[in-house]
């Protein structure tokens, strides 16, 4: 199992027959994972349900081809080479027991010299074997690249050449393979129980032990396996349990199966705690399978309406079906709650049309984003409005105080200001009598550069007050006088001013 490349490349180029080498997999974490391959192909939809759940599952495996002009390796995930190997791909027949054998390595040094070799095993009877076929190689590099397709990755050039690479800590892919061992051991002790007598005090209470672990971890395998075996919930109240707890993890497959098996998602409150746990969860399809279910979508909870609870979430998605199902886009407050906490689309969905020509109220939308540092909601408001100048507008000026009081120089407020300058604000705008480049300069002096980039001119200046406040914020940023282009205006400026 620990041979490199060079002794892979001393086969004899006429030895195209099996080799074998028992028991060579007793140790190590290569040797643990190929065992355990029976156990993780029954509970493989369980290991990838969730991306979280297949990452930290078990670690990867290798497959590595050489070709002429170098070595090119690539490195298959547990996840995908489990599903080859369950569609039958990647898999020989052990000449031993007849059992499957799990093809793992593939190596070609130069696909026209022959010199060649695979490696399997057999977990059934433990036994490891090596080929040299070029048609098996040729066959397997397919199965490969098909699988690389698949997962959508990308064969790249190294110089490693270690035979497998584990990536995740060994304890954790030992503990996942012990505990599918363990509810493997319990699925068998209930088929293999009378059906008369399968589901008694003590079977049931094994049953429902392995289906809450089964919904904790959405595990579709186990669940499946349930209920083929007839199991099914003493009363509902404990279906209901896990069907909440279900929802708020947004756990697709324990929420189908929970719903089959006729849990409740109701309640005493018509569904809205269900429906509130799946938009919290920010799983669209628990939402939408719940609406199927008849849950109203305009139902309200603590207080607030399920799509307020949608768009106060950013779950843009789950806000769509709500609207679609019949929520109330227009509802009073709901724009407000987008400005602040949502993005584009989610404003675009919530937005009263009379927003669109009240100057007023969409100022109001717009000093509610400006607060929230809301960038992208606050373009999209300007975006639709069908004010083209707002420089004439009264509300500006509010919308414009909240914009530069957002966080001085940061770079949500110099978009926001873009924003407003691409929608007619002037840069002769005046706030408290002055224009913006020297309103800044005494009250915002992080913003002069800003204002100088986008063409502030000096000569508005009012006083010498002015020039040296101007000339301050400029040696502040870090620009020296005699660097900076404007030096030459604010002498002439000083000299003007001091000699009136």
């Amino acid at each position: 199992m620990e041979e490199d490349e060079d002794d892979i490349n001393e086969i004899d180029e006429d030895e195209f027959k099996f080799t074998t080498q028992p028991e060579s997999l007793e140790h190590g974490k290569l040797g643990l994972f190929l065992k355990a391959v029976p156990v993780l192909l029954k509970h493989l939809d369980g290991l990838l349900s969730h991306p979280a759940k297949s990452a930290a599952c078990v670690p990867f495996v290798e497959f590595y081809i050489s070709f002429k002009y170098g070595q090119v390796r690539k490195s298959l995930p547990v996840g995908c080479i489990l599903k080859e190997w369950k569609k039958g791909r990647l898999v020989e027949t052990c000449p031993h027991c007849g059992g499957p054998l799990y093809v793992y390595r593939s190596f070609a040094q130069l696909l026209e010299g022959g010199r060649q070799r695979w490696s399997g095993y057999c977990p059934f009877c433990e036994t490891e074997t090596h080929g040299s076929d070029p048609d098996r190689i040729t066959l397997f590099r397919s199965d490969m690249a098909r699988a690389l397709e698949n997962w959508g990755l990308h064969i790249k050039k190294t110089d490693d050449h270690s035979p497998q690479q584990f990536d995740e800590p060994f304890v954790e892919m030992a503990d996942t393979v012990a505990k599918l061992r363990a509810v493997e051991h319990d699925l068998q002790s209930l088929e293999d129980l009378p059906p008369e007598s399968r589901w008694d005090k003590r079977g049931f209470a094994l049953g429902l032990k392995l289906a809450r672990e089964a919904v904790e971890q959405d595990d579709p395998d186990t669940l499946g396996r349930l209920s083929s075996l007839g199991y099914s919930f003493g009363g509902p109240d404990e279906a209901a349990a896990l069907l909440m707890e279900a929802l708020e993890n947004g756990q697709v497959n324990a929420i189908d199966w929970l719903l089959r098996m006729k849990a409740d998602p109701r309640g005493n409150d018509e569904g809205a705690l269900a429906l509130y746990k799946a938009v919290k969860s920010g799983s669209a399809w628990a939402v939408e399978r719940l609406l199927t279910e008849g849950i109203g979508a305009r139902m309200t909870f603590r207080g607030m309406s399920l799509l307020a609870h949608a768009v106060k979430g950013e779950n843009l998605a789950a806000a769509r079906l709500l609207v679609e199902y019949g929520a109330d886009r227009d509802e009073e407050g709901l724009a407000e709650l987008a400005a602040q906490y949502g993005n584009a689309v989610l404003v675009r969905l919530t937005l009263p049309l009379q927003s669109l020509f009240s100057t007023a109220s969409l100022a109001g939308l717009l000093v509610i984003a400006a607060r929230a540092g809301n960038f992208e909601t606050f373009r999209c408001l300007l975006d639709e409005s069908f004010a083209e100048n707002w420089e004439g507008f009264p509300e500006l000026e509010a919308v414009l105080r909240e914009v530069l009081a957002c966080g001085e120089g940061d770079f949500g407020q110099h978009l926001m200001l873009e924003a407003l300058l691409g929608h007619g604000l002037s840069l002769e705008f005046r706030l408290d009598g002055k224009p913006l480049l020297f309103w800044a300069a005494r009250n915002k002096p992080g913003l002069v550069p800003f204002f100088l980039e986008k063409g502030s001119s000096l000569y508005a200046a009012q006083n010498l007050a002015d020039v040296k406040n101007l000339r301050a914020a400029i040696r502040n940023s870090g620009i020296p006088d005699r660097n900076v282009r404007w030096g030459m205006a604010l002498r002439r400026l000083e000299e003007r001013f001091s000699e009136k």
